[in-house]
């Protein structure tokens, strides 16, 4: 992504999606990452802290990790969902 905060949430959220076996747990990790007080918003709201040099390079990083993860965690809530009702 580019900013090192911001790999280190995307590195944690991806293995933490890649070790989900429900979609409750699923759930848990979008609202620890993307949720009102999850990490990943956290670091969005702090951005006015940065410098002004700072600013657009860390927004783009965190807004870019938003939407993989956002994407990483409909694709694996899709499957675990249909894994659970052919179960």
């Amino acid at each position: 992504m580019g900013h090192p905060r911001v790999d280190a949430i995307v590195q944690q959220a991806r293995e933490a999606v890649a070790a989900a076996q429900s979609s409750a747990e699923l759930e848990r990790i979008r609202v620890s990452v993307l949720g009102r007080q999850g990490e990943l918003t956290q670091l969005l709201r702090s951005l006015g802290t940065l410098t002004p040099e700072e600013r657009p390079l860390a927004g783009a990083a965190a807004n870019e990790a938003k939407r993989e993860l956002e994407a990483l965690l409909a694709a694996r809530l899709a499957a675990t969902l249909e894994a659970e009702r052919q179960a």
